[in-house]
């Protein structure tokens, strides 16, 4: 991240693996994360809550979006 002004606004923390992939939601609420530990998980952008986890994948998840 560039410059002296960043700041973490919310960590995402349930992965057991490395994030592969991210995606926004048009309204900007929600973040959608997939993982080499084979979920996608939907968050709350402002809270970082857990909205729904989805499992059973056999790969990584390397793109995500709404």
């Amino acid at each position: 991240m560039g410059g002296g002004n960043s700041k973490v606004v919310t960590r995402f923390t349930r992965h057991s693996s490395y994030v592969r992939a991210v995606g926004y939601s048009p309204n900007g609420e929600l973040v959608v994360t997939g993982s080499g530990d084979g979920r996608a998980i939907v968050w709350s952008a402002r809270s970082g809550e857990v909205v729904t986890t989805f499992t059973g994948h056999r790969e990584s998840g390397n793109a995500a979006g709404f």
